[in-house]
């Protein structure tokens, strides 16, 4: 009969412990440090005789080159805690970390970042046998932060200077386009009133072709001044502040529809109004938004047998878009992105007269209240536009 023999092995805990990877000291009660991991070692550049048996706050010293510092006032303060609550507790990062006696001739205060916990050890009674104080070097994640940020902080201060050039330059030109429209009031009147005077004079004394001459030099000055009036508006709305208020669009429509309804407005067009939610905005500028848009929904369906024009609202991811549609002309999507500038009219201005400003007008309008227009249309099946506002 063979006898088995049960080999028993010891376990080296402390060789386990001092070989582990991570930053560990084991602490008593009395905060004297009775264990120390290579790892530490290493990392705060102590040796384990130097630092064994000896009360914490003399191997942690305060950072001298730093009198604001307050690691060491944060370690206390947590030991303190945890010995008393008997909870774990994470330190405030710690700038610098203060871990080097101040009796070694060659310590010196390396730039580190630390992220540090303390846990309690408890034993059979409940009470606090250890503490176990982990560090965790964090500088290179730190330092990444802190480089980011400075870069963040860079492109902020670079898209400052240009958003304030470009606003700049955007000032500039509203002032010029206001002065010269406002100087060029005085020559346009004059060139009217010299051609009317000249056309009732001696009307009767010209031939037809001169009669034909004086009514397209009328007609240029009528649209001259046009034009200026748009690019007195424009430059109105840059440099007009925003007034938001809680607007009742429904009452808007209403009254921008009753104001167009003084000038040529085709009786046979028929308006139908849907649900308009309020909205919040500058209550004059988007007056001239829906002025814009329904005067051009006329003009364009104004072709038709029947024109009728459509002005309500839609939701869509949870915002109010509101939309003025009708079954006039329409455009040609391809050249959708001209739509929204300066003095770009799709249609001939014989066929249908405008200045090419209201739409850009509308897109200035809305853009500076933080929202967004757009359209879509078919080539004689009409044109839908629709803007967006924030809540």
């Amino acid at each position: 009969m063979v006898k088995s023999s049960v080999h028993s092995t010891q376990v080296d805990f402390r060789l386990l412990f001092e070989s582990v990877p991570g930053l560990y000291l084991v602490l008593t009660p009395g905060l004297i440090i009775a264990a120390v991991s290579d790892a530490y070692l290493k990392a705060t550049r102590t040796k384990r005789n130097e630092i064994m048996g000896k009360y914490i706050f003399d191997v942690f010293t305060e950072n001298t080159t730093n009198p604001a510092s307050t690691d060491v006032s944060n370690l206390k303060a947590s030991l303190n805690y945890v010995l008393k609550s008997k909870k774990s507790d994470t330190i405030p990062l710690q700038n610098g970390g203060a871990y080097l006696s101040e009796k070694k001739t060659t310590a010196t205060h390396q730039e580190k970042h630390w992220g540090s916990f303390n846990s309690p050890v408890l034993n059979a009674d409940g009470k606090v046998a250890y503490i176990i104080h982990r560090l965790e070097d964090v500088t290179e994640a730190i330092n990444s932060e802190i480089s980011r940020a400075a870069e963040r902080k860079k492109n902020a201060e670079i898209l400052e200077q240009k958003n304030n050039a470009l606003l700049y330059s955007q000032a500039e030109l509203d002032s010029f386009s206001y002065s010269v429209s406002h100087d060029l009031r005085a020559p346009l009147r004059a060139i009217y009133g010299y051609t009317k005077i000249v056309s009732d004079t001696y009307m009767d004394r010209l031939d037809e072709e001169a009669r034909e001459m004086m009514d397209k030099t009328m007609k240029n000055v009528k649209k001259m001044g046009q034009l200026i009036d748009g690019l007195l508006a424009f430059a109105r709305v840059g440099k007009k502040e925003i007034v938001k208020t809680d607007i009742n669009m429904t009452h808007l429509v209403q009254k921008t529809l009753m104001e167009l309804k003084q000038y040529d407005f085709p009786e046979k067009t028929k308006i139908n109004i849907t649900h308009l939610p309020p909205a919040i905005g500058d209550y004059g500028m988007l007056g001239q938004v829906l002025t814009s848009l329904i005067s051009n929904a006329i003009k364009f369906s104004s072709t038709k047998e029947q024109p009728v024009i459509e002005i309500g609202s839609l939701q869509k991811d949870g915002a109010d878009i509101y939309y003025v549609k009708d079954n006039g002309a329409g455009f040609e999507m391809k050249y959708y992105n001209k739509l929204f500038h300066m003095f770009q009219c799709l249609h001939n201005y014989n066929e249908i007269e405008g200045n090419g400003v209201g739409l850009a007008l509308v897109k200035r309008v809305i853009t500076k209240h933080g929202g967004r227009v757009w359209a879509e249309s078919e080539i004689g099946k009409g044109a839908t536009f629709y803007f967006s506002l924030p809540a």
